[in-house]
């Protein structure tokens, strides 16, 4: 089957607030493995419930069976104080850990993906499969004590090569099969409020842009042309007083004269 995928969108506090229950209504993997991802963004008072709300997340993780993977704290003396939570939770416990997490504050935000891993396990449960049956028919191969010296080694290369495909595989299905039991729920706390979101220019706000940054250019050009000639102009203006200058000196002689 095609791997299914879940996703419930991101909740602004800008619009109404859902009920916690329908808002984490049938999301839980349902007993399949399946990659199950939360994200939450909740605002809290103040500091102080700040802490206490961080301490009460990571207490109702560990009432699941769960445990913290990440913890990080950034409270500034002044302005806005956060915590961040990484928690696994067992998946089976998802939906009511999320329930009670989402209640210990408002919700900003919130981001919510199951994608099926049933596919990905079945492949590499197969490949595993495979490998085994390769090693096991390779080291059969080998106990021929009719080989020659050009055969053993090239089985032995083979041998080799199937054993070190068959360990990182078997990790990685180990690590698969871990992220569908166990449910990812990241949580940020916040004392502050979401950013304002700008608004989308009009196509009057457009034009008047694009004819602004227009007329911008064409003055930076024309400073630029002014910075360049205006050596120049100023030796122009010299030469033209020293003719001036001169012309006067003559016409004052003449008048002597």
């Amino acid at each position: 089957p095609t791997p299914a995928t879940y996703r419930q969108g991101v909740v602004s506090a800008t619009k109404s607030q859902p009920s916690t229950s329908s808002s984490f209504a049938n999301i839980t993997s349902g007993g399949r493995l399946a990659d199950l991802r939360a994200t939450l963004l909740l605002k809290v008072e103040n500091r102080d419930q700040l802490s206490q709300q961080t301490a009460e997340a990571m207490k109702i993780a560990y009432s699941f069976s769960g445990y913290v993977v990440t913890a990080r704290v950034k409270a500034p003396s002044r302005g806005v104080a956060t915590s961040y939570l990484e928690l696994k939770v067992p998946a089976a416990s998802s939906q009511e850990a999320l329930i009670k997490i989402s209640s210990l504050g408002k919700i900003l935000s919130q981001d919510i993906s199951l994608k099926d891993l049933k596919t990905i396990v079945t492949s590499q449960s197969t490949q595993i499969l495979g490998l085994r049956h390769e090693i096991a028919s390779l080291r059969k191969s080998l106990t021929d004590p009719s080989l020659s010296t050009q055969a053993r080694s090239q089985l032995q290369a083979k041998l080799d090569r199937a054993k070190a495909k068959l360990g990182p595989l078997r990790v990685t299905h180990q690590q698969t099969i871990r992220r569908g039991r166990l449910a990812t729920i990241t949580v940020t706390f916040t004392t502050g409020d979401l950013p304002k979101i700008a608004a989308k220019p009009s196509r009057i706000h457009k034009a008047i842009d694009r004819a602004w940054n227009g007329l911008s250019s064409e003055i930076s050009w024309a400073a630029i042309a002014l910075i360049v000639a205006s050596p120049f102009l100023l030796l122009a203006a010299l030469l033209a007083l020293l003719v001036r200058s001169r012309r006067r000196r003559e016409e004052r002689r003449l008048l002597e004269q």
